[in-house]
């Protein structure tokens, strides 16, 4: 059984930075302003619990979310692997993302799961900030209690229910070979309630936890606000 038989991995940009989680069931990794293709990178250097933009055509995100999909389901070959929709916007790109998350129902993957935001988001802009792209604190409430709720059912529903104890002995081997893996590569700042992470990032880029940059208002530049997709995932294995 993985370091994560017990609770639900959460990996993701801005939008879940600052969702209060519950530790308890939810291992959080956030890297602010990541793109999909560049997240499928990091898959490969980052120090993940063990297991047992520039502009970019709805295509290119398409497949390059494919290859992520299936590159998760690769570490975590008995984990539930569930696609996130994008949350909904109420800016200029709401009718891209809905064309995207057209993209993602169809995308095949192992399990055929997933979580899509329009039955919990609805127009009312009271979910969001004025640039009607980030949530409100009213919305980032609602997606917590969306994200933990998925987290408790998945958990209540594990996929090996004949599930052995964690092996922690295997679990520190894992962690010490993606440790060798990073090397003296540097990750792009990302935040996280894993312990193993935290230890790898330096302590000047730690004292951003300590930074709400939600709550200041911002001026979007159009040159990158196409660059903003809202992407997460949640992966999860038995309790």
């Amino acid at each position: 059984m993985s370091e994560i038989g017990r609770k639900v991995l959460l990996i993701g940009d801005s939008m879940l930075s600052h969702i209060d989680e519950d530790p308890d069931l939810i291992i959080k990794i956030s890297y602010p302003g990541i793109q999909t293709w560049q997240l499928n990178e990091i898959l490969d250097i980052e120090v993940l619990p063990s297991p047992e933009r520039v502009f970019q055509t709805i295509e290119q995100i398409s497949w390059a979310y494919r290859n992520l999909i299936q590159k998760l389901e690769t570490i975590y070959k008995d984990c539930f692997v569930l696609r996130s929709l994008c949350v909904p916007r109420q800016d200029q790109f709401a009718e891209r993302a809905k064309e995207i998350n057209e993209k993602i129902r169809r995308c095949p993957s192992r399990d055929n799961k997933g979580l899509d935001y329009d039955s919990y988001f609805d127009e009312d802009p009271k979910w969001y900030h004025t640039d009607g792209l980030h949530l409100s604190n009213e919305g980032l409430e609602k997606f917590a209690e969306v994200i933990n709720r998925v987290a408790k059912n998945t958990l209540e529903s594990p996929k090996n229910p004949d599930r052995q104890p964690i092996d922690w002995a295997a679990v520190e081997k894992w962690r010490k070979e993606r440790t060798s893996a990073l090397g003296d590569q540097q990750i792009r700042y990302r935040k996280t309630n894993y312990q193993p992470i935290l230890e790898t990032i330096s302590p000047v880029l730690r004292q951003l936890e300590g930074f709400n940059l939600a709550k200041y208002p911002t001026k979007q530049d159009e040159r990158f606000i196409d660059e903003k997709e809202r992407f997460f995932f949640v992966f999860s294995k038995e309790k």
